[in-house]
């Protein structure tokens, strides 16, 4: 009798390891109807909504080490929140930085270079305190445009 009452006991235990398998897989987050819901509240013109969404994915893709979704996530993020701010570069830049640091390692490496190009993008346009670019400033990009092709 006592070997057929450990039968049914590891029965149960497969069963119930079957479940919380199963119910594991049903849980998973979906990120392909995550970003189709970023995309419908894009189009319907919500930045904040948007920014809500991303927010969500990322914790998501960091959590599964899901890193191109967490750049994504990041880098859309930073998009929408510059459509309903009215920073400029100088004021937000810092902060961009600040939480690029803050980052899991894997996540670094895709947000530094980012980082880099919004530097060298807005050391090009705002060149003088954060002043907007004057018609010398553009004809000396269009020269550094030339070199850096030349360059290449």
């Amino acid at each position: 009798m006592k070997n057929h009452g450990k039968g049914k006991l590891a029965r149960a235990a497969a069963l119930v390891a079957a479940l919380l398998a199963l119910n594991g897989e049903v849980m998973a987050y979906d990120f392909g109807k995550a970003w189709r819901e970023v995309s419908e509240l894009n189009d319907k013109g919500l930045p904040r909504s948007v920014t809500n969404k991303v927010r969500e994915i990322s914790r998501e893709a960091v959590a599964e080490g899901r890193w191109p979704d967490a750049a994504r996530a990041f880098l859309v993020r930073e998009k929408m929140m510059r459509r309903f701010t009215d920073e400029l570069p100088h004021d937000w830049l810092p902060a961009f930085a600040q939480s690029v640091d803050a980052q899991p390692a894997p996540l670094q490496a895709v947000l530094q270079l980012h980082l880099a190009h919004t530097y060298r993008e807005n050391s090009r346009r705002w060149r003088w305190g954060g002043e907007a670019p004057t018609k010398l400033d553009e004809e000396d990009a269009a020269v550094v445009a030339r070199e850096d092709q030349r360059h290449a």
